[in-house]
C-alpha cells in the first residue's frame, strides 16, 4: 500500500444552516465510531500496518455511516444525533 494521510470526506458536507452542519458531522462522526473507525482531527491515516482487508472494511464503514447521514436528511431527523448511549461505543459487542 502507498500514499499519504488522506482528509476525511466530512469536510465536504455542506449546508446553509451551520447548526445542520453540525449535526451531519455529528452524525457522521457517531456513525463511524460506532464501527470502530476513529479519525484524528478528520484525518485517518493508513499505514502498511493496515491490511487490504482494512482498508475495504474502513471503506465499508465509511459507506455506511454516509448511509446514515444521507438516510437522517432526507427523513429531515438529524436531530438523531447520539442516539446510542456513550457505553455502546465502548463496549466490545
Amino acid at each position: 500500500m502507498h500514499g499519504c494521510a488522506f482528509s476525511d470526506v466530512y469536510s465536504s458536507f455542506s449546508d446553509k444552516d451551520p447548526e445542520r452542519l453540525a449535526l451531519k458531522k455529528t452524525l457522521y462522526f457517531q456513525e463511524l465510531l460506532l464501527q470502530k473507525i476513529c479519525t484524528y482531527n478528520s484525518i485517518m491515516i493508513p499505514s502498511y500496518a493496515h491490511t487490504q482487508e482494512d482498508l475495504a472494511l474502513t471503506l465499508f464503514c465509511v459507506d455506511n455511516a454516509l448511509k446514515s447521514v444521507a438516510e437522517a436528511q432526507i427523513n429531515n431527523d438529524l436531530r438523531i444525533v447520539w442516539k446510542y448511549h456513550y457505553s455502546s461505543i465502548l463496549s466490545n459487542e
